[in-house]
C-alpha cells in the first residue's frame, strides 16, 4: 500500500512538471513572436494549433 501511494504521488508530480513546462515554453514562445510583431490576431492565434503556428513562424 504505501508503495503504490509513492508511485502515484511520484507520477502526479512528474506529469505536474512536465505540464508546466510545456505551457511555459509554448508562452515563451508566444510572447518572443508578439514581441517581434509577428504574432497573428488573438482569435486567430486561438483557432491555430501552436506547433503548427511555432513552426510556420520559424521557417
Amino acid at each position: 500500500m504505501f508503495s503504490f501511494s509513492f508511485l502515484f504521488l511520484f507520477s502526479f508530480f512528474f506529469y505536474y512538471s512536465l505540464f508546466r513546462s510545456v505551457r511555459w515554453r509554448v508562452f515563451r514562445i508566444k510572447n518572443f513572436f508578439f514581441w517581434r510583431g509577428e504574432g497573428l490576431p488573438a482569435h486567430l492565434n486561438q483557432l491555430l494549433p501552436t506547433h503548427r503556428h511555432c513552426s510556420i513562424k520559424v521557417d
